[in-house]
């Protein structure tokens, strides 16, 4: 046998016994410690190479010289320690390091391009198809001194292509460990080190390497879990924690427990290895920090440790106490058993319990042999060596071998530290008694010097040649395996990526001088940061300050914020802050900030981002590498002003792969909009039929000055004023004038609320307030403000003009205007101009001109070089930018378009005195173009028409031409849009034959209107008043009303709804327990009844379709769930809670009947397969019942109140990982106890508990990736489910409890619906109100969406289904709207004494004063103020017979006075009434009030007495007595005042004395209603029983007329002045007038002459004009406040409205349809449900 046989033969005989041997061999006593050895004589500096150091701005040649810059300019600052393991072998002269880094100071740009070059080299890297090793080497060395972020993707990228590696790659795996050992320690992220783990662990258990045979696939094997230790080792020193316990950990130790039966004892100790550093995976403290803590050498209580040196004594000191502490002092671990064995038992141990997690000292000492080994204690390492208490340990031994091996092999050492490094080996292996225990080591060291023969050191080389092949006799040949070693990487011998990079352009350059430009071109004005809301609609309570959030968006997720406001709010003001402010905080390389005025830029809609950036003459180059590697904030301004269409998010690609990177804030006019706007600016999905989540967008509307921000903006603007005014010569005003201006001119406050008017006024105010000395008297209106603005600014120029130095015939040319009065021509000049530009330019209100290629065009007239073009254009408000040229502001673009409509002759100046008349023909002007979708310039001419009545009757003219001549059809269009807009009522008018197609008649009023054969096509008639018009044979195509025909049919309360899931049923329950199920045919929205459920169930809360549209359930008062069969309710069984089911028969009986609650079923919700049905109840529980058999599963119980609602959730559903869900479906409940439940439905397990953000919760409603909460009081509160309580926005407007909630299919919508009457639709992603919906007349139960997303419906006590339209995108949007004249219910109205004024309160404590001829306001007063807390609901008002007062009484409050004069001081206060009063009244004479109330008590209050609260109780009922005082009348004179009992009994005291006078008795009626004649000889009586009137002649016992008409109670009666009408309002929504008979026999006689449809509410309170003859008021619980007059002719008498409030309903009660045409089916339908009279077949329902 040769001697290599023999030592092969020998390594494989120990390997393969050494397990079988272990526990007969006898353990030896322990060994002492050999003295040390000292072949290491000296701690030396780290070893060094050589990088050149380029010179500042010279080309970097290659990328460790990158490295070693980025390196200096970290040092610079908090990270100088960062680097310094990886550097510490680079060879730097510290003098020129210190130049190069004084140099860098100097230079702004220099430092950021080398930072630049290192984040572009990683790009580039990540997007080159082809990898190679040099590639790759060369980014790993630039590794370590990246920033966080692109360390981490360039880990992430080199992690990827070592994935895709099919054929094992060696130095691919170095690549990857080494790119980690080098790395800062903030650079780890646990999920990263996770995924490599992850990948080697996947490595080392595929088929192909594990327990493979093939030598190569165990060196494979080897080198994985080498990798694996070294990973391990950082994760451990760095203390990275993250790694999860059974998703990572777990399987790992798993992987490395597959090679314990492995005998090979290279695997066995990088296993042990291994599993040694995962024991400090995840811990508080490294290895190293373990022996330090075992350490007893310790000063001030620190460890001695150096920055950069370990302490050994410490190490030691540590590692024999560690030793000691863990027990480990025995034979094994003193060498009595090989490695082979010590695996073995390590495994073993972990069998018996892995979480024991024992800390070995053998581990912690080769890591700190490491330690000392990198920091060049080559000394202090030699020591370790020799006295560690474990260097008996096989283990420990083996590390230190690898650990010298890999010295010698690593170039980087000197010579002489390499060859001590061979000689200690050499000394281990030979003379060391300690080393030879375990012949595995021994063979290690063999193979290790097997190693050293390769190495590049020719006497190295030659040592181990003698060494191996003659000193130990070892042969050339053989068989065993050879482990290489693991080497330190070298430097790259390339710099492929940098030698690319370098051709790039450096663009911050060209960015630093484009910021200084924009920062220098920035002409701050006064700028007063602007508020915010979410919505057009959201309160002002609700306001958030717009910079803020804008930064706030910037900083998120999100990609495009729409900046929504009115002409003139500050948008661009705004926007040019944003880029002042992002500007002034840009860092190079940072995202770049681009302001674009987009009417500036050629088709926007391509190329947006390019065309700008050319402009700033950036190259292609530039924009390229700005494109692929840059991010943009892109901030849009005008819109509108571009008058485009299009989404340029989309348009542009913008964030798409390979295209600009970009956050989007764009501004628009909220009036250039429709409805769905929302689509032109939202990001699409690439695939047009992916739906895109809706989180990417959000917008802010501009909200009005506050008075506060007024006071700050005037105060800013007087200190830019000089000393005297230059026009008036005079000293400039204060802010003091200005502002005493502002509050005492009435209603001007509120108009300078807009920034740019606000600005316009402090210009114009001096001039216009001159001559007036009071300054009550004055009425400022937007469009005056213009006019006084334009004046002063043309005045202002011309005499700036005049002191110019001008050209001989530029003076000549002054002169003639100025002559001719320079102020018209001026205003001529820019009213031709914004004709021009509307007309030719498109209305692009910019316009580019050079005068040799426009000279020809129509521009020249304006934009000439010279002549009077010129001095106009100087002294107009128009400005010039390069060649583009436009008004200041759009808003006086459309002002001078609406003077060619309406010239106001304001032409007068001090210079001249002109008396020309206009000089444009109203019919041309108005004819030229449809201005209905202007509607700046629709307000503008609206503010004319309310000023000037002969303007009104032009316009009036214009409508009346469009009868006969068909020119005039655009004409007549803009002039009934404008009459409408300005309020001007059409009720009775003649309009007979007009033609105004796509008029904007929405709100208007036109009661009685003749429309016959009139041109409506395309009109908007949404909420339009149209009581008794006469539409016969009126051409109606196109036309929109905003609803959809309601379902009648119900017998009471509709109380619930449901959309089966195809769309093609709907299921509407009703209180009394019938469910109706209507069928859609297939081709339309027709809806008929196809079925009636009775389930003999009384108190119906909720109904709900199963998944497959086969099966409703039902849920009520009852504690019952009921199922029923959609088309067959043949009974199959009936279950409970705990038995299952029976079965019974019955064509109407349920499928099931589930019992167990023991209260009413509030809320039903199937799970997605149908199988099973949840319930929630007021008994404060849930349950989970099976469809299939009707037992009760589960039983949820946590919640603490009524439980409102309850919604399954499934396992596609966001709301999983947001509420850290794992098992399959899952239910969300929310209650009155103020919180959200999540359970589990498989096992009934609660999962998490939230806190309602809005109090007491009455529904849910979930979406894909949303969740709304439905308040009780009156908010919405959106819940994100993106991430872990990611609340959204609250929705704001509801006034009273939302009962429902319910999200579009697409999840874009919401609907809910409220006990105040209304269903109002959001748009989810922007928090924004979209359209209120009104027409139930009482509380709205439930709201839902159908499927398709077409259609909703919604159901309440009105006892009506109404279906609605989801397609808003034909209604007008405008921020500027008029909100609701009346904000809720009126609750009682009033004639001043003269007739002069309308006084109206409605019970949100608003009083409200109106013109009785034009129904405008003249006073708006809040009667809630920080001294009535207890007011919240108003119980009833009465206005004193003086109209100077009202008396109110709310909640549980005293009754207060209200002085309605301005500047009154507060009322009295009366106190008397233990609880609420309901009804109060005046005497005439003002001097008495009574009151009756809850408390049963009717007072007497004497106004006259000063005592406060003095007064007497008049009546008073007994606790006993069923019923309270419901009314209460003061008779005309004031002597004695009627008293309503709740027994019937009428009894009229003497308001002096106290006495009855009289009574009279109403057996079995409950009176409702009381008012006396005229002459106060007579009391008529509303009762609420029979629901009659009865009238009582006071000489007479008892009443001796009684009139029937109302079939609900009487609530307001009034006789007419003249004692000939009265007027009755009732319950049933009608008000009825009732005219004296002339007597034919002695008996009196009255008559219902005429009934008043059209109301939406009971009607509240009537009062007739004491001036005007058979004129009466009404107040409506609808919040309409009209005036009405009686007319009598030969047919008889007849009502008709004057003018009324904006009730905000389709009215169509009585309208004549006959002969229509263009009217679809279900128009026809809702018009005729709406009470419109068809005449002919062809409108008929």
């Amino acid at each position: 046998m040769s001697s290599t046989q023999s030592s092969t033969e020998t390594e494989r005989a120990v390997s393969s016994t050494a397990v079988k041997d272990r526990a007969s061999r006898p353990r030896p006593l322990p060994l002492k410690v050999k003295p040390c050895m000292d072949i290491f004589r000296q701690n030396i500096d780290r070893p060094v190479v050589h990088v050149p150091l380029p010179k500042p701005l010279t080309r970097i040649e290659t990328t460790p010289q990158l490295a070693l810059c980025l390196r200096l300019l970290n040092e610079d600052g908090d990270n100088v320690k960062q680097h310094e393991e990886f550097f510490q072998d680079i060879m730097l002269d510290t003098t020129a390091r210190l130049e190069w880094i004084r140099a860098m100071k100097q230079d702004p740009v220099e430092p950021d391009r080398l930072r630049w070059m290192a984040k572009r080299m990683v790009v580039e890297f990540m997007n080159d198809a082809s990898k190679g090793s040099a590639k790759i080497a060369e980014m790993v060395y630039l590794g370590p001194v990246l920033d966080k972020e692109t360390y981490r993707k360039l880990l992430s990228c080199i992690i990827t292509e070592f994935d895709k590696i099919v054929e094992f790659d060696t130095s691919s795996l170095q690549e990857i460990v080494y790119l980690v050992q080098a790395a800062p320690p903030e650079s780890l992220h646990p999920d990263d080190l996770a995924r490599i783990l992850s990948i080697f662990r996947g490595r080392l258990t595929g088929p192909y390497f594990h327990h493979s045979l093939y030598p190569e696939t165990k060196l494979h094997s080897y080198h994985l879990i080498l990798a694996v230790s070294r990973v391990l080792d950082v994760m451990s020193d760095h203390k990275i924690e993250g790694l999860n316990q059974v998703i990572e950990r777990e399987p790992l130790s798993g992987v490395l427990s597959g090679f314990q039966n492995n005998s090979d004892p290279f695997f066995m100790y990088q296993v042990c290895y291994a599993f040694q550093a995962l024991q400090y995976i995840p811990d508080d403290e490294s290895a190293l920090q373990t022996v330090f803590r075992h350490s007893t050498v310790v000063v001030d209580g620190l460890i001695k440790v150096s920055a950069s040196k370990l302490d050994l004594g410490a190490v030691l000191d540590g590692l024999r106490n560690l030793q000691d502490a863990i027990g480990t002092a025995s034979a094994v671990s003193k060498g009595a058993c090989s490695l082979v064995e010590r695996g073995q038992g390590i495994f073993e141990s972990l069998e018996e319990g892995y979480r024991s997690e024992e800390k070995h000292p053998w581990y912690a000492a080769i890591r700190a042999a490491n330690a000392l080994a990198q920091a060049g204690q080559l000394k202090d390492l030699n020591r370790l060596i020799y006295e560690a208490p474990c260097r008996g340990d096989p283990l420990f031994q083996w590390g230190i071998c690898q650990l010298l091996g890999e010295l010698v092999t690593d170039a980087i050492w000197n010579s002489t530290v390499r060859h001590q490094a061979f000689e200690l080996l050499e000394e281990l292996y030979k003379n060391d008694p300690e080393w030879a225990q375990d012949e595995t080591v021994h063979i290690f060291m063999r193979k290790i010097f097997r190693c050293l023969l390769t190495v590049s050191d020719e006497v190295l080389s030659a040592r181990a040649e003698q060494l191996i092949f003659k000193e130990l006799q070892l042969s050339y040949a053989t068989r065993s395996l050879i482990y290489p070693l693991w080497n330190r990487l070298p430097l790259p011998s390339s710099s492929p990526i940098l030698c690319r990079i370098q051709n790039v352009p450096f663009i911050d350059y060209d960015l630093h001088k484009l910021r200084l430009q924009r920062l220098e071109e920035h002409k701050r004005s006064v700028y007063i940061p602007p508020q915010a809301r979410r919505s057009l609609q959201a309160t002002d309570d609700t306001l958030f300050p717009l910079m803020d959030d804008t930064l706030e968006f910037l900083a998120g997720h999100r990609q495009v914020m729409l900046v929504l406001g009115d002409s003139g709010i500050g948008k661009s003001t705004f926007n040019l802050e944003l880029e002042h402010t992002l500007w002034k905080g840009y860092e190079k390389y940072g995202t770049i900030p681009l302001y674009i005025n987009l009417p500036t830029i050629d088709n926007p809609a391509e190329a947006l981002i390019e065309k700008q950036l050319e402009y700033y003459n950036f190259s292609e180059g530039q924009i390229q590498e700005m494109k692929l590697y840059r991010e943009v904030v892109l901030i849009c301004d005008g819109y509108d002003e571009g008058q485009l269409k299009s989404n340029l998010h989309a348009s542009n690609q913008f964030n798409r792969p390979g295209q600009w990177k970009v956050k989007m804030v764009i501004s628009c006019r909220s009036q250039y909009l429709e409805q769905d706007y929302r689509s032109r600016f939202q990001p699409q999905p690439v695939d047009r039929s992916q739906q895109f989540t809706t989180d990417v967008f959000q917008e802010a509307v501009v909200a009005a000055f506050s008075r506060v921000q007024i006071q700050q903006y005037v105060e800013a603007y007087v200190k830019e004023l000089p000393d005297v005014d230059p026009l008036q010569g005079r000293p400039s005003w204060t802010a003091e004038e200005y502002l005493d201006k502002l509050v005492n001119i009435p209603h001007l406050m509120d108009l300078v609320s807009n920034p740019f008017l606000l600005s316009l006024a402090l210009d114009a105010l001096p001039s216009v307030v001159e001559s007036y000395k009071d300054l009550s008297a004055i009425q400022i209106t937007s469009v005056q403000l213009y006019d006084g603005f334009v004046k002063r600014w043309i005045e202002v120029n011309r005499r700036r003009l005049e002191d110019s130095p001008l050209s001989e015939a530029e003076r000549s040319e002054l002169n003639l205007l100025i002559e001719d009065n320079f102020l018209y021509h001026g205003i001529q000049f820019q009213r031709d101009l914004s004709t021009a530009i509307f007309m030719e330019n498109a209305g692009n209100p910019i316009v580019k001109y050079t005068h040799l290629r426009d000279k020809s065009t129509w521009k020249a007239a304006f934009f000439c070089p010279d002549g009077q073009a010129k001095l106009l254009r100087e002294s107009s408000t128009v400005t010039r930018s390069g060649i583009s040229f436009r008004f200041l502001h759009r808003s006086l673009l459309e002002y001078f378009y609406s003077r060619t409509i309406y010239d106001p002759l304001d032409y007068n100046t001090d210079a001249a005195v002109d008396d020309r008349v206009p000089t444009c023909d109203l019919k041309i002007c108005l004819a030229r173009m449809n201005i209905v979708s202007e509607p700046s310039i629709i307000q503008f001419l609206v503010e004319r028409a309310r000023q000037d009545a002969s303007f009104q009757k032009q316009l009036l003219d214009e409508i009346e031409y469009s009868k006969t001549d068909s020119s005039a059809t655009i004409a007549a269009t803009n002039a009934i849009t404008i009459l409408v807009k300005a309020g001007v009522s059409f009720n009775s008018a003649d309009l007979r034959g007009i033609k105004v197609p796509g008029a904007n008649l929405s709100n208007g009023q036109f009661d009685s209107t003749r429309f016959q054969g009139a041109d409506l096509t395309g009109v908007n008639l949404s909420k339009a008043w149209l009581r008794q018009a006469d539409l016969s044979n009126v051409q109606l195509k196109g036309v929109r009303f905003g609803e959809l025909p309601y379902l009648d049919g119900a017998t009471s309360l509709v109380a619930a709804c449901a959309y089966s899931p195809n769309g093609y049923l709907l299921a509407v329950a009703e209180w009394n327990g019938g469910i109706d199920i209507y069928e859609r045919e297939w081709t339309t929205t027709t809806w008929s009844r196809m079925r009636r459920i009775e389930t003999n169930s009384i108190g119906i809360n909720d109904c709900v379709f199963c998944p497959h549209n086969e099966q409703i359930a039902s849920g009520g008062k009852d504690g019952k769930v009921r199922l029923w069969d959609v088309k067959s309710s043949r009974n199959s069984g009936s279950g409970n809670g705990s038995d299952g089911g029976g079965k019974g028969d019955g064509d109407s009986d349920p499928s099931w009947i589930l019992e167990g609650h023991t209260r009413g079923v509030v809320s039903l919700s199937y799970s997605a397969t149908g199988k099973k049905i949840c319930s929630s109840s007021y008994d404060k529980t849930i349950r989970l019942w099976s469809r299939m058999t009707g037992q009760c599963l589960f039983v949820l119980e946590g919640h603490t109140d009524d439980v409102m609602g309850v919604r399954y959730l499934h396992r596609d559903s966001e709301y999983i990982r947001w509420a850290f869900i794992e098992e399959s479906t899952y239910l969300f409940s929310v209650g009155m106890d103020e919180t959200i439940r999540t359970w589990h439905a498989e096992t009934g397990r609660v999962g998490t508990v939230l806190k309602s953000p809005i109090g007491r919760l009455r529904c849910i409603a979930l979406s894909a990736d949303m969740m709304a909460l439905g308040g009780e009081n009156g908010s919405i509160q959106l819940w994100s489910t993106k991430g872990k309580k990611s609340l959204g926005p609250v929705l704001y407007g509801h006034t009273d409890s939302v009962t429902s909630v319910a999200f579009s299919a697409n999840g874009n919508w919401l609907a809910s619906s409220s006990s105040d009457r209304t269903v109002r639709v959001w748009d989810v992603s922007a928090g924004a109100l979209i359209s209120t919906l009104t027409g139930h007349s009482g509380g709205v139960y439930k709201v839902a969406f159908s499927p398709n997303g077409l259609q909703m419906v919604s159901v309440g006590a009105d006892m009506k289904a109404r279906l609605w339209e989801s397609d808003f995108t034909w209604l007008p949007l405008s921020i500027t709207e008029q909100p609701q004249d009346q904000r809720a219910g009126a609750l009682a109205v009033a004639f001043t004494p003269d007739g002069q004024t309308v006084h109206s309160v409605d019970d949100a404590l608003y009083v409200r004063q109106w013109d009785p001829l034009t129904g405008s306001h003249q006073l708006d007063l809040n009667l809630f103020d920080d001294t009535c807390e207890d007011m919240f609901f108003l119980y009833c008002a009465v206005f004193s017979p003086d109209g100077r007062q009202i008396a109110t009484a709310a909640d549980e409050g005293p009754i207060r006075l209200t002085s309605l004069e301005p500047g009154a001081e507060t009322g009295r206060i009366l106190k008397g009434h233990s609880r609420a009063a309901t009804k109060l009244a005046y005497s005439s004479c003002g001097r008495w009030i009574v009151s009756c109330g809850l408390d049963k008590t009717v007072r007497l209050w004497d106004l006259h007495d000063s005592t406060p609260s003095r007064h007497d109780t008049i009546a008073e009922l007994s606790e006993d007595d069923v019923g309270d005082f419901d009314c209460l009348a003061f008779s005309p004179t004031g002597r004695q005042f009627a008293v309503g009992y709740p027994n019937g009994v009428v009894r009229l005291f003497d308001p002096q004395s106290r006495a009855i006078v009289a009574s009279t008795s109403l057996s079995r009626e409950r009176l409702s209603a009381l008012a006396y004649s005229p002459c106060g000889q007579q009391v008529v009586v509303g009762t609420s029983t029979t629901n009659s009137i009865f009238l009582w002649d006071l000489q007479l016992i008892e009443p001796s007329v009684e009139l029937h008409g109302h079939n609900k109670p009487v609530r307001c009666i009034a006789y007419s002045p003249c004692a000939q009408w009265i007027v009755s309002g009732s319950d049933d929504e009608t008000v009825r007038l009732w005219q004296r008979q002339q007597p034919s026999s002695a008996a009196e006689s009255w008559s219902c002459v005429s009934v008043v449809r059209g109301f939406f509410g009971s009607v509240c309170d009537i009062a007739w004009n004491p001036v005007k003859s058979l004129e009466f008021v009404t107040a409506c619980k609808d919040g309409s406040v009209r005036v009405w007059k009686v007319s009598s002719s030969d047919n008889g008498s007849t009502v008709v409205t004057l003018w009324g409030s904006n009730l905000g309903v389709l009215c169509a009660t009585d309208m004549i349809l006959k002969g229509t045409t263009g009217l679809d089916s279900i128009q026809q339908h809702l018009l005729l449900q709406r009470g419109a009279i068809a005449s002919t077949p062809d409108v008929d329902e």
